[in-house]
């Protein structure tokens, strides 16, 4: 039997080494990017959490105005009027803030677009609630 059938199949420890340690090494690199892309994330989010911070304390200043009509049951859509603008973090928003007495809840909204609005609702129980509206 010659010799280059017999070691057929074999790898040196020498190569099985460094296919460790280069494995080893991408897999830190790996987890070095995860955590840039994270925080880079966390970062964004938290700036958007204190625009949305600045607007709804800007809405707390607001007085509220009527929130129904004659030809809506309930609030209105926000896209039919009262919608004031102010400088926030040297942007634009636009904020509503509408009173229902008969349901005794108030909406609070903001908006750099019109489109795409963040509200929150006021119970005079205290009960709270937020949503994302999406207006065509």
């Amino acid at each position: 039997m010659s010799k280059t059938t017999k070691n057929r199949g074999w790898i040196s420890v020498p190569v099985l080494l460094l296919v460790v340690m280069l494995g080893l090494l991408l897999l830190q690199q790996q987890t070095v990017i995860n955590d840039h892309k994270r925080f880079q994330l966390d970062t964004e989010v938290l700036s958007q959490n204190v625009v949305w911070h600045n607007a709804y304390l800007a809405l707390s200043d607001l007085t509220p105005s009527p929130g129904g009509g004659p030809s809506c049951i309930g609030f209105c859509s926000p896209s039919v009027e009262g919608w004031q603008s102010k400088m926030l973090e040297g942007q634009r928003v636009w904020l509503q803030r509408k009173r229902l007495s008969s349901l005794s809840v108030e909406r609070w909204c903001a908006s750099f677009d019109k489109k795409h609005i963040k509200c929150w609702w006021h119970d005079d129980s205290g009960a709270k609630r937020e949503m994302w509206l999406t207006l065509p």
